[in-house]
């Protein structure tokens, strides 16, 4: 930066006088060597010219001047310098001193008192052994002793008890190096202990070898360090809880400076420095790369601050959105030279704006949908003003302003006053929400019942200033209460009088609310139910819980409508039959959060279905056992007789169609007389159950079609009412013709056991199948179903394409009466 040397190499190479070069504001650009001898310069450090010596007032620095200082360089040397002072044109610097040393430091009296008593400290010379021989008024002035009372004081007694050992220590170095430095204070008379900074320095004065020194106050300096310590110290705790982290980049070296925040948020250990350029670019959202770097370029090309905003992956692969701004440092050219901004971790404040967004598009939308009318009170001014739909309430332009009386003139005489005592008294007490309802009168002159809902604002004297609020016309929704509380009278007058239970099942939180009539139902004590479904469940029958079990019959819970008949067995143990139908609510994402209903008790129906179905079975077994009798005492005799006859006629003739008509009537005989077995089995009483069905067996695979494995396990002396063994009896029979007419099976595997209290029927074969989801029940079918729930018993079906059928059949027979 050497200006002088381009102008003037001589004068600042010259090793006869030192050159200072002093720019605008007062601060050393550059200097020669001399200079830098003279005055004890150290290196890579900036100073003013006034902190190397001070000048007379009178030197402005445009002005050609000259001048001598005597004083104390930098080291605390004492030194006596000419100077003479050059302005320049250069608009680089303002001026230049050329500097010599008087080789004659010899002062006067005069001069040496002017000197030490312009020093802006305390100034001494004491001997070797403690004695003082010089001071300056400034060390009277601030120590609080007299001139003569310094004469008998030691130097180590200005130095707290603390403090004395490190001082004498200091002063013993001065005498035996030639100088030393100490930071320590300065003790007053008054006992004051003010923190200074000490230089000595060996000298020979008036013969006698001494020490030479000054001390300065450093208060403020310390204060100044203290206070930029705690505002390090609160910056740094305030970057902590502000998240913001500031940082350095040298443009041109390449440099980066972090602060220990920005290590916290970029989530890179501190002992690793900071990110490199493309590392920390790398970690960029890349929709965001370019932004980034559009507006560096234009920091840069500007010199002017900007910010912006930016997605931030960290280590962990999440993801952090990230404020940055920036200002670039400017050279004393006023070029770009670096640099510098914070970056502020904005994550929760953007999901606060997104939720303030949906928040606000979620109002805007509930007050389009629902025509609210929002007002505003300035209590201070008795101005209202409101959105258009206010205005439109009152029927009012969009620029009017109602007061408060205006308000209150338009709700109904009888509603009036009780508004009026409502709000005294919430504001009186200091409510920061007020709901009423009261009738309002439109700008048709039309009542229409009004929900008016209010946010109050008070001062810091807990006064009221101002009351935000928005109506809303609930008219309509009035008239709908009173019709659904219509509509609820006449259902419970219905429920009361049918006895009908409702229900209503909250899956997620899993309560049930059931009325008075389905604890009635479901044999129940109200104290004694948890008002959970799997109580509910734990009231069915077990052969039931699959058509209404919704916690793990999960295609239950994929219907919207659900009808079906279950069992309770309540406590007396008398079955009942329940009738429930339920409809499933589901929310936005199709999961069932509600199943409503009702139950009704059809034990009366059911068992008047079974009787009509013993009946309607009875009739049928009368009227097959009367037609297989009608065919074995008649039909048959008929084509006995005529066998008789046909044998006679052979007898006399050899005729062949006389053979075939005897073969052909034997052949019907035959085929008769098994019918007539079928309808009428006649020994079906004598003979135990398990053998009835392996004679039928044996009829039905007269030509071996099947592979029959035919297994019993029951006790010999097991006794079935008849009504049941023929009920049995029909059922195999009617299965075994199923499996002959449509099965195409070659393989049947019938067990009849009994297991526990029941009777267990299985009947399987390896035929063709059909679809269980297709309406498979045919008349076959639902007569195997009728006989089954007469005894109640439960019949269940499984069976699928080319897997063959099974059908499990249970009866209870621990109730059998004798």
């Amino acid at each position: 930066m050497s200006y002088l040397v381009e102008e003037y190499p001589a004068i600042f190479k010259s090793s006869a006088f030192g050159v200072l070069i002093v720019g605008d504001d007062g601060n050393l650009l550059d200097y020669n060597r001399k200079a830098e001898s003279i005055l004890d310069i150290p290196p890579n450090q900036k100073f003013s010219i006034k902190d190397l010596f001070p000048r007379e007032q009178s030197c402005d620095k445009q002005t050609f001047c000259e001048g001598v200082y005597h004083g104390f360089n930098l080291k605390n040397k004492f030194i006596s310098i000419h100077y003479t002072q050059v302005p320049s044109e250069n608009q680089a610097y303002s001026h230049y001193l050329l500097i010599t040393e008087n080789q004659d430091n010899t002062l006067s009296d005069e001069d040496f008192e002017t000197i030490i008593n312009t020093i802006p400290g305390i100034f001494y010379v004491f001997t070797e052994d403690g004695k003082f021989i010089h001071w300056n008024k400034r060390f009277t002035e601030l120590s609080g002793y007299s001139d003569e009372e310094m004469t008998y004081i030691s130097p180590i007694d200005f130095f707290p008890e603390s403090y004395r050992k490190e001082a004498s220590e200091a002063i013993a170095r001065v005498f035996d190096t030639g100088s030393a430095s100490l930071s320590s204070v300065f003790l007053t008379k008054d006992g004051r202990a003010i923190p200074h900074e000490y230089f000595g320095t060996k000298i020979n004065y008036l013969g006698q070898i001494c020490s030479i020194g000054m001390g300065i106050d450093v208060t403020e300096r310390i204060e100044a360090q203290n206070s930029l310590k705690q505002a390090n110290k609160r910056l740094s705790t305030a970057q902590q809880i502000a998240q913001i982290g500031y940082w350095e980049w040298d443009w041109y070296n390449q440099n980066y400076l972090w602060s220990d925040e920005m290590y916290l948020l970029c989530g890179v250990p501190k002992e690793n420095g900071p990110l490199q350029h493309l590392d920390f670019a790398s970690r960029i959202h890349r929709k965001d790369l370019q932004v980034l770097e559009n507006e560096r370029k234009r920091i840069v090309n500007t010199l002017t601050p900007g910010e912006a905003e930016f997605r931030f992956f960290l280590p962990n692969g999440e993801m952090r959105y990230f404020e940055v701004n920036t200002s670039p440092i400017i050279d004393e050219k006023g070029s770009f030279a670096s640099l510098e901004g914070t970056i502020q971790d904005i994550t929760e404040r953007k999901a606060q704006e997104a939720a303030v967004s949906s928040s606000n598009e979620r109002y805007e939308l509930i007050s389009k949908a629902t025509n609210d009318a929002v007002w505003d009170w300035d209590i201070s001014t008795n101005e209202i003003t409101g959105n258009a739909n206010y205005l439109e309430l009152f029927g009012l332009n969009r620029d009017s302003i109602i007061d408060e009386e205006t308000y209150f003139t338009r709700i109904h005489p009888d509603d009036k006053e009780r508004v009026r005592a409502n709000m005294a008294e919430a504001l009186f007490s200091h409510q920061k929400t007020i709901i009423d309802e009261y009738r309002f009168k439109n700008r048709k002159g039309k009542y229409r019942i009004i929900l008016d809902r209010s946010q109050v604002f008070y001062d810091d004297k807990g006064m009221p200033k101002r009351m935000v609020g928005a109506m809303q016309d609930i008219t309509s929704q009035k008239k709908a209460e009173e019709e659904l509380l219509n509509i609820t009278n006449r259902l419970s007058l219905a429920t009361t009088s049918a006895k009908l239970g409702v229900f209503d099942w909250n899956t997620q939180k899993d309560v049930l609310e059931w009325n008075e009539y389905m604890y009635e139902i479901f044999d129940v004590d109200p104290s004694d139910f948890d008002r959970s479904f799997q109580s509910w469940l734990d009231c069915l029958h077990p052969k039931d819980l699959h058509q209404f079990d919704l916690i793990s019959n999960q295609e239950l819970l994929k219907r919207r409508l659900l009808h079906t008949h279950v069992r309770v067995v309540p406590f007396s143990e008398e079955i009942k039959y329940v009738e429930i139908h339920a409809i499933l609510l589901p929310d936005k994402e199709g999961k069932v959060y509600s199943v409503i209903g009702v139950c009704r008790d059809i034990s009366e129906k059911v068992l008047a279905e079974q009787s009509i179905n013993r009946a309607i079975i009875s009739t049928q077994e009368s009227e097959r056992f009367e037609i297989g009798r009608e065919l074995h005492d008649n039909a048959i005799q008929v084509l006995i007789a005529a066998l008789m006859n046909l044998n006679h006629i052979k007898e006399k003739s050899n005729d062949p169609a006389t053979i075939t008509s005897i073969e052909l009537t034997k052949k019907a005989i035959n085929e008769i007389r098994r019918l007539s077995h079928q309808l009428a089995p006649s020994d079906l009483g004598n003979l135990a159950i398990e053998d009835s069905i392996r004679d039928l067996l044996k009829e039905m695979n007269i030509n071996n079609e099947f592979l029959i494995d035919y297994e019993v396990d029951i006790e010999p002396d097991t006794w079935l009412p008849d009504e049941m063994k023929i009920n049995l009896y029909r059922i195999v029979q009617e299965q075994l013709n199923n499996i002959h007419k449509h099965s195409k099976a070659t393989e049947i595997k019938i067990d009849l056991i009994i297991q526990g209290q029941k009777l267990v029927l299985k009947t399987r074969d390896n035929g063709i199948g059909f679809n269980m989801d297709s309406n498979y029940e045919g008349i076959g079918i639902n007569n195997m179903g009728r006989r089954v729930r007469m005894f109640e018993g439960d019949i269940e079906i499984n069976s699928s394409h080319k897997n063959g059928c099974e059908i499990v059949i249970q009866i209870p027979i621990d109730n059998l009466e004798y």
